[in-house]
């Protein structure tokens, strides 16, 4: 977390206590929370919820899960993280952000709650019980829930029995807090699963499905692997993907989704597995057909989100290397404005965007995690087409390149920094007006 995590508000006493969380930083484990749950009347065990962990693709994931059920007429929650401009992104139902009032109130609740702990709050903590809260006071029919940090001791772990759980994938991350190896992280991810409640797992190497499987048998999770019990076949083309899927016998076809990159294919795909698994657990009536015809009204911003016309400006909050990886075709013959946190791996982000034809420009987004744009210059082999320590200079000048070479911008690396080139596009840009 850092300064721009959240809006304080003259007035705004709730906005103001959630900021004053922020200095908790992070901190793995559940008691806090099971006992800010329990101050609550655990309203998390009045909810039926998908819960979503992985290392990539876990809000796209989330997004078409949200879609699908609320074509079944379901009133569904979903919880994410992190926000794009305020914190009441990461709190929705039926793709609507809790209003303030509704977080004033929620947040009330849980800051008494909260004085009877032993510990603060982290910042996380407090969300996530808001988030349990509100979406039983407010009776949700289904909460999607995805996880912050790792899973077996993130807060949002408190849940006991979800009605599905999905591991959507496995690469590096957070390696301070998960572990070095793809095991580790691995074996933090599978901290999800729960006895008898069924869990779908992405494509994943071989080393991190094996400790999933091993997770699986332990606490007796039965556990379906794409590329071994559900198969999806990624159709159509990068900017405009579609999934084929085959489980249990049932074989579907999505529409073009309006997500870019064939790696929302295999996330749509993981979607559709798990509407197909919950629709009689659900008690939905509504076709199969109908859930995945709705995924073509998916919105997911930050996600290839094209922001702009004349350039055009897309923006892609992939913040590691397999996410750098899954968007390349989008860098080709682009300028890319790149500005990453201080804790990511750089110089692998770096390596893979060189791979591709495109000019670089390089800068910091504000606060106090980002890597400074000198720092990042130095994990770049070839000559950078600028250099600026923020964003608001290197937009423009991008802008201008993009313009003069008739390409694409993409703005990358980071969630603060698309957030930063959003807010400023959307106050008519350095050059023009808006049309965010």
């Amino acid at each position: 977390m850092n300064e721009r995590d959240i809006d304080v508000r003259d007035g705004a006493w709730h906005r103001a206590w959630l900021a004053s969380l922020i200095q908790h930083g992070v901190k793995l484990g559940l008691q806090n929370i099971r006992a800010l749950t329990a101050r609550l009347d655990y309203p998390h065990r009045q909810l039926r919820c998908v819960h979503v962990a992985g290392t990539n693709g876990k809000g796209s994931t989330c997004a078409f899960l949200d879609t699908m059920f609320q074509a079944a007429d379901l009133r569904v929650g979903r919880y994410t993280s992190p926000h794009i401009h305020d914190v009441t992104e990461r709190i929705q139902i039926n793709g609507v952000p809790i209003p303030e009032t509704a977080l004033s109130e929620t947040m009330e609740r849980v800051r008494v709650a909260a004085d009877h702990l032993p510990h603060p709050p982290t910042f996380f903590e407090a969300l996530t019980a808001a988030a349990f809260d509100w979406f039983a006071r407010e009776k949700v029919d289904l909460a999607v829930i995805e996880t912050g940090l790792g899973g077996r001791f993130d807060a949002t772990s408190v849940l006991e029995h979800p009605v599905l759980s999905i591991i959507t994938g496995i690469a590096l991350e957070h390696t301070r807090h998960l572990g070095t190896t793809l095991q580790a992280i691995a074996m933090e991810k599978a901290g999800i699963l729960r006895a008898k409640i069924p869990c779908l797992v992405g494509d994943c190497p071989l080393e991190a499905a094996s400790v999933i499987e091993a997770r699986a048998a332990a606490v007796g999770s039965p556990l379906s692997l794409v590329g071994r019990d559900i198969h999806v076949a990624p159709e159509g083309n990068f900017w405009h993907p579609a999934a084929r899927v085959w489980i249990d016998g049932h074989e579907y076809q999505s529409p073009p989704l309006p997500l870019p990159g064939i790696h929302q294919a295999w996330n749509a795909g993981l979607a559709i597995s798990a509407a197909h698994r919950l629709r009689r657990a659900l008690g939905i009536s509504v076709s199969p057909e109908r859930l995945i015809e709705a995924l073509a009204h998916t919105r997911w911003p930050g996600r290839l989100e094209k922001v702009w016309d004349d350039p055009p400006v897309y923006l892609d909050a992939a913040h590691n290397p397999q996410g750098i990886g899954a968007i390349l075709p989008a860098l080709e013959n682009s300028i890319v404005v790149i500005s990453v946190a201080a804790d990511k791996d750089a110089r692998a982000m770096a390596s893979l965007i060189e791979s591709v034809p495109c000019e670089v420009v390089v800068t910091a987004f504000q606060g106090s995690r980002a890597m400074p744009a000198e720092q990042l210059t130095g994990y770049f082999t070839r000559p950078l087409s600028g250099i600026f320590p923020q964003v608001q200079a290197a937009l423009g000048h991008s802008m201008d390149l993009a313009r003069s070479r008739s390409c694409r911008l993409v703005a990358l690396g980071s969630i603060y920094a698309i957030a930063e080139v959003r807010a400023l596009l959307a106050a008519d840009g350095p050059s023009g007006p808006g049309n965010v």
